[in-house]
């Protein structure tokens, strides 16, 4: 269960899950799923199929446990996933995915409960967690000719200030800095 509002280490997370298990597994078993998208009972079939050709399969469910403004359907979808949790194919893997889930729903303190799922929470990064990310990402975008090109403090904080600390906008200076 993925959780947290800083959306784009939930979905660096995701990107690096998915390409490991492709790398594995093959991209044809991996499947993103969501509502509105897929109805409840199209989930559902998905979490408890068995394949012909595959037993592995990473399924990633975007929207559950649900936020106060989730769309309809989340509520029967969350309900089915607990009374059917046990019939789930054990070959799967699950990643439930909110960024904001309502926590006062019976969903939340389900998935949250260690003895059902692993809790990765995403937070906001500030200090020097924030300066070595960015680092990071410098690094990831340089060719390797200029790996060994850093930016130095004041430029770090000029770009954390002018970005407000979005992780979104600094991959993207990140990655225009790169060329």
């Amino acid at each position: 269960f993925f959780t947290g509002e800083e959306t784009y280490l939930t979905h660096k997370e995701l990107l690096k899950r998915k390409k490991n298990f492709s790398e594995k597994y093959g991209p044809e078993n991996v499947l993103q799923l969501s509502l509105p998208e897929y109805s409840v009972n199209a989930i559902i079939e998905q979490m408890t199929n068995t394949w012909l050709f595959s037993n592995e399969k990473l399924l990633i469910i975007q929207g559950v446990p649900g936020e106060t403004t989730s769309p309809g359907g989340t509520s029967d979808l969350e309900e089915k996933i607990i009374q059917m949790w046990w019939s789930i194919n054990p070959d799967y893997f699950i990643i439930f995915v909110s960024s904001k889930p309502d926590k006062r729903k019976k969903a939340y303190k389900f998935f949250s409960d260690p003895k059902n799922c692993q809790v990765k929470i995403f937070e906001h990064l500030t200090g020097p967690a924030l300066i070595k990310h960015i680092e990071q990402e410098m690094y990831e975008y340089l060719d390797e000719t200029h790996k060994d090109t850093r930016l130095d403090k004041d430029s770090i904080n000029i770009l954390i200030e002018r970005t407000q600390s979005n992780l979104w906008l600094i991959n993207g200076e990140c990655q225009k800095l790169s060329y």
